[in-house]
């Protein structure tokens, strides 16, 4: 879900976040601690394929943020106990700083 393209780039071992050991080593990660990604908590994560919001990383080459065909590379996982606090997560798509974009999360 976290990719546009994500069964294409999941063949290409190579791509950056699609290596095997990558995948494996993040999924341990929030898995062993019960880390709790805070966007999917808080919007689910059946995001639009045709109109995803949730991407964080757009590629400069072929202009794919005018396309919106990106990528979520930034997250923020927290503990459980944190869940209770949590208000908001915003992904900042019209900053435009680089070819990622500010999340802000906000506790309560």
């Amino acid at each position: 879900m976290d990719v546009y393209d994500g069964d294409h780039n999941k063949a290409r071992q190579q791509t950056p976040g699609f290596a095997a050991y990558e995948r494996a080593n993040f999924g341990n990660i929030v898995q062993t601690d019960q880390w709790v990604d805070s966007w999917v908590h808080l919007h689910g994560d059946k995001d639009n394929n045709d109109n995803p919001q949730h991407c964080t990383f757009w590629s400069r080459r072929s202009n794919m943020k005018s396309k919106n065909k990106g990528w979520r590379l930034d997250y923020f996982v927290i503990t459980p106990s944190l869940v209770p606090h949590l208000h908001a997560v915003e992904i900042r798509k019209a900053e435009n700083v680089s070819d990622h974009v500010p999340i802000v999360l906000t506790l309560k």
